[in-house]
């Protein structure tokens, strides 16, 4: 993607919703944005997790909050389509989403009322959903992140919170191998290289938690500390450049309460080169997130700044470019092979889950909302990442303070 430097564009459109249907809220500015659309008039999600077919068509999940149930939402043909994946008990929180060389869909995600990580898949239209693992009693599931190798089997990290651990199950074509590597972390993100080896970002379990990197060579865990000056206390994502070179984002976070700086970490071969890709004030709570996505090695970042709402920053001639998203705490963001960046997000306070596509300025989006008519690229989706937890409530018209609900927009 060529990224057009930050225009001070704002969707002030985002911070309200006036009732209209999808294709009435949609607009397509000058610098390429077209948006805000509502999602599902009935989806109330605090964390939204998108990633992209190889034909740019979005697809989201999202833990519906009001009835602890999972969703899935995909636009395919100009309208967007919402359904059920699994509502037996309080299903769906700590969820994630990746998918197959033929675009199917497979999500990890928690199972609350049994203590569960739970795997579904779509297949001819229907959706599979199975029990992974059942951790001992007292134990606690933080975190799900999903990955699918090139045969098409998924692999699932996550992290238990009692143990202070994370554990690794991968599908061999007839059941699940789990495995406890004895390494601590929590709130683990995962990526597979060329090789369908797992590479793992996780915050250590320590007095002054740092961001640790975790791989896999041959049979052997390897683990290490990427930034030891940096205390590190929520979601860190990691991406696989085209070389299989890890590549993390993550927050300074020195309590609880605050988080000082968005850093970014990548490996050149020999080392870890750190930079700070936005100092100070960038979000203020556990319940503020952000997000991270790569497509040709270049990095994609999406994060909350206090006062201006959401920023999505690129790297551009060795230097980083922000552009003003829209009011937002909670993100996530995947990037197409055309090099476009979805992003969906909440407004919170207003009702708003919204998504974002940063379209480049050469190329065109037709008018049924903004699906991309240019031909992809021939290889590959793209991942996603997510976060934090929230909250959030049903309402029956128009937007209620605290309440979120799920919105798409695309971003030149």
């Amino acid at each position: 993607m060529v990224l057009v430097a930050a225009v001070g564009l704002v969707l002030t459109a985002c911070q309200e919703d006036n009732g209209k249907k999808d294709s009435e809220t949609s607009s397509q500015t000058e610098s390429g944005i077209t948006g805000p659309e509502r999602v599902s008039p009935d989806i109330y999600s605090a964390v939204p997790v998108i990633t992209v077919d190889k034909q740019g068509n979005p697809h989201l999940i999202s833990y519906e909050t009001t009835n602890e149930d999972l969703l899935y939402s995909t636009k395919t043909s100009g309208d967007w389509m919402t359904e059920t994946v699994d509502q037996e008990g309080n299903v769906g929180d700590g969820h994630d989403i990746a998918l197959d060389k033929n675009g199917n869909p497979h999500i990890s995600y928690r199972d609350i009322t049994n203590g569960s990580v739970k795997y579904a898949k779509k297949e001819n239209g229907d959706w599979q959903t199975e029990t992974v693992d059942t951790p001992p009693v007292g134990d606690r599931i933080e975190a799900t992140s999903i990955e699918i190798d090139a045969d098409g089997n998924p692999h699932i990290a996550y992290s238990i919170s009692l143990a202070g651990e994370f554990k690794y199950a991968s599908w061999n074509g007839s059941d699940w191998d789990i495995e406890s590597p004895g390494i601590d972390g929590q709130f683990v993100n995962l990526a597979l290289d060329s090789s369908g080896n797992p590479h793992i970002a996780a915050i250590s379990e320590s007095a002054q938690p740092h961001l640790k990197y975790v791989k896999m060579t041959g049979s052997d865990w390897e683990e290490e500390i990427v930034d030891e000056a940096t205390v590190v206390r929520y979601d860190p994502f990691i991406q696989l450049d085209d070389n299989d070179n890890p590549h993390i984002a993550y927050r300074n976070a020195p309590t609880r309460e605050t988080t000082n700086s968005v850093k970014y970490a990548s490996w050149n071969g020999t080392d870890w080169d750190l930079d700070v890709v936005k100092e100070k004030e960038v979000s203020i709570s556990e319940g503020s997130q952000m997000g991270f996505s790569m497509i040709d090695s270049m990095p994609y970042i999406v994060f909350a700044q206090p006062g201006e709402g959401l920023l999505l920053a690129t790297m551009s001639g060795g230097s980083w470019t922000f552009e003003d998203v829209g009011p937002a705490s909670v993100c996530t963001i995947a990037v197409d092979n055309m090099d476009k960046s979805h992003i969906a997000y909440t407004d919170a306070g207003s009702g708003q889950v919204k998504g974002v596509v940063d379209t480049p300025a050469d190329e065109d989006v037709d008018d049924e909302g903004g699906t991309p008519v240019d031909t992809p690229k021939e290889n590959g989706e793209v991942t996603n990442t997510e976060g934090d937890d929230g909250s959030g409530e049903v309402v029956e018209d128009g937007p209620i303070e605290d309440e979120e609900v799920v919105m798409y927009v695309l971003v030149n």
